[in-house]
């Protein structure tokens, strides 16, 4: 004979199910909206560190509208770019290949065609397709305009975040009627130079004198070597927070006029940067690296009428593309086979090993460590947990760790290191100069 269970305890066991039931779906990503004709617009922010931003718990008020922002969306804590440079970078988010490893960049360290972008995607289930940008290294000349209808590149040394949020603001008026669109934003702010207008400049420059030992040292600036006082390096520090704050007051009226528009109802909004900038760390200021301070960058999803919330699992800019695929419904579309990212909505991403790449040095992340080997063939192990600006090498210390992530991280390279270096797409002088003035050396 049955037992009966009685009701009380029936009434525990249903109410624990449905929570389990709950939580479990959330975890696999059940927020993902059943709307699927959402615009999209995806910024990206150029040499933007994530621990430059207040949401991501730097204390100085370089990114108060961001924070804003922020409050109801996705905030990835633990985001890798898979490049310290522009073009490969960027070259992996509209791709989600790598490219060295994978050839997303050609053997001039242009764009390559083996593989279809997101505009390409995007145009071909109805978009239409727009960019507005603003850095020289992002100009139809390296590829990345492959399937937008409209690529705004006509500068000459870079648009400021004002002028681009200007023009976005332009463009959405004029193309209100267009039922989906995909929007990239490509901001120059933060990166070098550092010159945002004298407001805040005043905003963020130390007044108060200057109480740290004033010895100098040799640091390496876009490829430059410089001697730098201390004083001279807090300064720089100063001026690119405050062109954080530039750009970020830029954002905020693109955020307005959508917002008072009525878009926002039904536009998915993406923040983040192609990689970060180091401030000084292993003496150089700069990017073009990977170091820690480079790689980790900031990565915001704002959906329409879906609260967010911080997640700490582990995700890749590699990753942005998968993602925009699966909040349009296309989660299972054959293409994604061969993505090397997967959703940040994922329930596979509570773990991953991030893999990052530049011009013969390479990065990987496992767990709390990262692997990196130079160009000359040197590997350093670094807990960047306990040890973010990577003073502390543990490969004598780590044996075991770095023996299983050197053999992980070989996986990749064999590919990588085949490939030629062969520079850049050949560049008028014009474009040269232009480039120079953004602290390249041609």
């Amino acid at each position: 004979m049955k037992r009966k269970i009685p009701m009380l305890c029936r009434k525990k066991v249903i109410i624990f199910l449905s929570f389990f039931i709950l939580i479990f779906s959330y975890r696999l990503g059940s927020c993902i909206p059943k709307h699927k004709n959402y615009n999209i617009i995806l910024i990206t922010l150029d040499a933007l560190r994530a621990d430059h931003l207040n949401c991501y718990g730097y204390k100085r008020g370089t990114s108060p509208f961001i924070s804003e922002f922020a409050k109801d969306a996705f905030i990835y804590q633990r985001v890798i770019a898979q490049s310290g440079s522009t073009m490969p970078s960027l070259a992996t988010v509209f791709t989600s290949m790598y490219a060295y490893a994978d050839c997303a960049l050609n053997e001039r360290d242009a764009l390559g065609k083996s593989y279809t972008t997101i505009a390409e995607f995007l145009k071909k289930i109805g978009y239409k397709t727009y960019a507005i940008v603003g850095h020289g290294y992002v100009k139809k000349i390296f590829g990345l305009a492959r399937g937008f209808d409209y690529y705004d590149d006509n500068f000459d040394k870079w648009r400021n975040a004002d002028e681009m949020t200007t023009l976005a603001i332009k463009f959405l008026k004029e193309g209100k009627s267009h039922k989906k669109f995909f929007l990239w934003l490509h901001y120059r702010q933060p990166h070098w130079p550092y010159d945002p207008p004298l407001k805040y400049r005043e905003m963020f420059y130390q007044k108060k004198p200057f109480n740290g030992e004033n010895q100098s040292d040799v640091y390496t600036i876009f490829g430059k070597k410089m001697t730098l006082s201390k004083k001279v390096i807090s300064e720089l520090g100063d001026l690119y927070d405050a062109n954080i704050r530039f750009a970020d007051d830029a954002l905020r009226g693109l955020f307005e006029y959508s917002r008072e528009s009525g878009l926002l109802k039904n536009t998915i909004i993406i923040i983040t940067a192609d990689h970060g900038e180091s401030l000084g760390e292993h003496n150089i200021f700069d990017h073009n690296e990977l170091y820690y301070g480079i790689l980790r960058v900031p990565l915001i999803i704002r959906i329409p009428e879906i609260k967010g919330r911080v997640v700490e699992n582990p995700v890749a800019l590699i990753d942005i593309f998968p993602t925009i695929c699966e909040l349009l419904g296309y989660k299972n579309a054959p293409m994604l086979k061969r993505f090397r990212g997967k959703s940040v909505f994922s329930e596979t991403k509570l773990q991953q090993d991030l893999y990052s790449e530049y011009n013969n040095r390479f990065s990987l992340i496992v767990d709390n460590f990262r692997l990196f080997q130079d160009a000359n063939n040197s590997y350093v192990l670094y807990n960047i947990a306990d040890d973010p600006y990577e003073v502390d090498n543990l490969v004598s210390k780590e044996s075991q760790r770095f023996d299983i992530m050197k053999q992980r991280m070989n996986s990749l390279l064999e590919h990588a290191k085949s490939r030629s270096y062969t520079g850049k797409p050949s560049l008028d002088e014009r474009t040269k100069q232009n480039l120079k003035s953004l602290g390249y050396v041609q």
